[in-house]
C-alpha cells in the first residue's frame, strides 16, 4: 500500500491496518476468541482493500428497537481501536441494500495511540449502512454489514487518513455484555467527538 503518512504516523498505523489484495477471513475460521472479529473496508475508488481484525465484541440492547455493538483491539499495545455500530431497527431478511430506506445503523471507529504522557494522537471515522442482526443461543448475536459507507470525521495528532472514503463489510458473532459494551465506551479519549452508547 503507498503510504501518504508520515514516517511515525505510518509506523502506528501500520499496526492496525493491513493492506490485502481481497483478503477476508470469515467468521469461524479464526484461530482468536469466539468473540473475535474481521472488517474490510474497501476504498471508493476500488484501489486498495483493508482488512481490519478486532480481538473482541460485545453487544447489548438498549431500547426493544436499538442495539449496541463494539468490537475492540489493540495491536501490539502500541494502538487502541474501538469499533462502535449502533443499530437503529432491525431489517427483514430479504431486504436489498441498494434501497437508501434500507440504512438501519450508524457506525463510529476510533483509532488512538496508547499513551498516557500527552494527549494521543486519534482518528475517527463515522458512516451509517445496513447491518443485520439475528439472535442465536446461548446469549448471541449474529451480525452482518453489508454495506456502509465511512469517511474520516475529525483527528488529533500527526496520523494521517490512509484509507479516504470506504465502504465497510464483514460477518461476525458476538455475545450480549452491556458492562463491556459500556467499558468499552468509556475508553474512547474524552477530547474525542463520540456518539454515546446510552439513551
Amino acid at each position: 500500500m503507498p503510504s501518504i503518512l508520515p514516517a511515525r504516523a505510518a509506523r502506528l498505523f501500520a499496526l492496525v491496518m493491513i493492506a490485502s489484495p481481497i483478503a477476508f477471513v470469515a467468521p469461524g475460521c479464526s484461530t482468536g476468541p469466539r468473540t473475535a472479529a474481521t472488517m474490510r473496508l474497501t476504498s471508493t475508488d476500488a484501489t486498495n482493500v483493508f482488512v481490519q481484525r478486532f480481538t473482541h465484541s460485545h453487544a447489548t440492547n438498549r431500547t426493544d428497537t436499538a442495539t449496541d455493538v463494539v468490537l475492540t483491539g489493540s495491536p501490539d499495545g502500541n494502538l487502541n481501536q474501538l469499533m462502535h455500530l449502533r443499530l437503529l431497527w432491525r431489517p427483514m431478511r430479504g431486504t436489498k441494500t441498494d434501497q437508501p430506506s434500507t440504512t438501519n445503523a450508524v457506525i463510529d471507529w476510533y483509532v488512538w495511540e496508547n499513551k498516557t504522557d500527552a494527549p494521543p494522537a486519534v482518528l475517527k471515522y463515522s458512516g451509517a449502512g445496513l447491518v443485520m442482526a439475528d439472535r442465536l443461543s446461548g446469549g448471541r448475536l449474529r451480525i452482518d454489514v453489508r454495506n456502509a459507507t465511512m469517511t474520516l470525521r475529525s483527528k488529533r495528532g500527526d496520523m494521517v487518513d490512509p484509507i479516504g472514503q470506504s465502504t465497510l463489510t464483514g460477518k461476525f458473532i458476538t455475545t450480549f455484555d452491556t458492562a463491556a459494551v459500556d467499558e468499552a465506551m468509556a475508553s474512547i479519549p474524552a477530547a474525542i467527538p463520540r456518539a454515546s452508547a446510552k439513551k
